[in-house]
């Protein structure tokens, strides 16, 4: 049974961290892994964690990217680079040192760092001779990488890991125009199990009461803004077929700001913010629409509303359009384009006789592509090959 390493950042309750214990979870049903979790900090991942009998430790935050879009504070934080690099050496040391007391690494055959803004696991492989692989679920730009560490971050990258797995095509190219190598990431993407969103009991469209769902941060990048001045746009008798969700947090001068465009656009009745749900997704068989307003690097909401049959009316941009084939397991809107998403919307009302097959197609068709146990079987033999690579070069 492989030992393996999981080094997991701050972040507890969003995509990376849940897509690992989606992992860890199939992996366990195999038992082919024995995994071992270091956190940044103690969270609801840990008590997951716990609850699964999965060995895991707390051991600091050892974050290098502090970045920012708004100029000033791009030169604040270029000025005070040496004061953040104190303070992540610092963490480093902490974290490399509390790690060599609640592990042992004469166990472990690899590590696998969980998401691309963490090098804890990086320099634990290199200080004990160890495969390296580093998961890319982000993207980023030049000017927002890494200001911490001096010099090159794609450098240290491309030195410090054996295989990068890129969770899409827009991620892989995304980071390869930064310069990683493109002979050293390998495209998987991000599993789901499917059959906790599939085993439910769909209830099925009517052109009557089309009920919309949006789950995400309440955030301009997810664009919320987008579907109501969207659904503003219609006219008053295709606009009364939907009622619309939007499910999760965020700012709450932004959230106001919504609420302020809806009651502007007379939709208060239509509109309603369900604030932050628990296991949101088994709540999507009360849908029959779902939608994705933004550049998405995979897109873990949009193949759980695909597997649970909705429609998914996308924007074109990021990797959905890997996901989504327009008109055949989906429906994709110019990108940015308020007026392409209401013509899309009411297409949905005018064609109802067409939404049957673009579910069923698009529970098909998500499962076969993306169940977590397809991904759990492509992480393990990439897990074989590293392993493998390394027994050839130790008896050369």
């Amino acid at each position: 049974m492989l030992s393996v390493l999981y080094v997991v950042d701050v972040d507890q309750y969003f995509g990376s961290p849940n897509e690992l214990l989606v992992l860890l979870k199939a992996f366990q049903k195999q038992n082919q892994i024995r995994p071992v979790v270091l956190t940044a900090i103690s969270g609801p991942l840990n008590k997951r964690l716990n609850n699964l009998g999965i060995e895991n430790h707390v051991i600091g935050r050892v974050g290098w990217y502090v970045g920012t879009d708004r100029k000033w504070k791009k030169l604040v934080k270029r000025l005070a680079t040496p004061f953040f690099y104190c303070i992540f050496k610092y963490q480093l040391f902490a974290a490399i040192r509390h790690s060599a007391a609640v592990v042992d690494f004469s166990k472990i055959d690899l590590i696998h760092t969980n998401v691309s803004i963490n090098p804890l696991g990086a320099y634990l492989a290199a200080k004990y001779h160890l495969p390296h692989i580093w998961h890319l679920r982000e993207t980023f730009t030049t000017s927002n990488l890494f200001f911490t560490v001096p010099g090159h971050a794609i450098d240290f990258m491309r030195s410090h890991a054996n295989r990068f797995v890129a969770i899409s095509k827009y991620v892989a190219n995304s980071w390869q125009t930064l310069g990683l190598p493109a002979d050293k990431i390998c495209q998987i993407a991000d599993g789901i199990d499917s059959v906790r969103i599939t085993d439910v009991d769909r209830k099925h469209p009517s052109t009557a009461d089309l009920k919309i769902v949006q789950i995400g941060s309440i955030s301009d990048f997810k664009g919320q803004v987008r579907l109501i001045r969207a659904l503003a746009l219609l006219p008053e008798k295709v606009r009364k077929n939907f009622q619309v969700d939007f499910i999760g947090d965020g700012d709450s001068s932004y959230i106001n700001q919504l609420k302020s465009l809806i009651t502007q656009e007379k939709m208060a009745d239509i509109c309603h913010f369900r604030g932050y749900v628990a296991n949101a997704m088994t709540h999507l068989q009360d849908y029959q629409v779902g939608i994705v307003s933004s550049p998405e690097g995979f897109g873990l909401t949009t193949v759980e509303y695909m597997m649970a049959g909705l429609i998914v009316v996308a924007e074109n941009s990021g990797a959905n359009g890997e996901l989504i084939s327009d008109g055949h397991n989906g429906i994709l809107y110019s990108a940015g384009s308020v007026s392409d998403l209401a013509m899309k919307l009411n297409f949905l009302v005018e064609q109802p006789e067409k939404m049957r097959n673009l579910a069923y197609r698009a529970t098909k068709e998500s499962v076969s592509r993306y169940d977590i146990n397809k991904t759990a079987s492509e992480i393990l033999t990439l897990y074989a090959d590293l392993l493998s690579d390394k027994e050839k070069r130790q008896n050369k």
